[in-house]
């Protein structure tokens, strides 16, 4: 039981590698998302009323 939770920091260290990449990819591609959404103009009209029921 002690040498797995020994053997886990570095097993889950070794992954959290290449998320990091596609973490930064994934942010880098959001930010290019929301710049895109940002500069389109929608009126008021167009977007549909909320209506809330409790």
């Amino acid at each position: 039981m002690a040498q797995m939770l020994a053997a886990a920091p570095a097993v889950s260290a070794a992954q959290t590698a290449p998320q990091t990449d596609a973490a930064k990819l994934a942010r880098e591609q959001f930010d290019k998302n929301s710049q895109a959404m940002a500069s389109v103009k929608i009126p008021i009209a167009t977007e549909p009323p909320f209506h809330f029921k409790a």
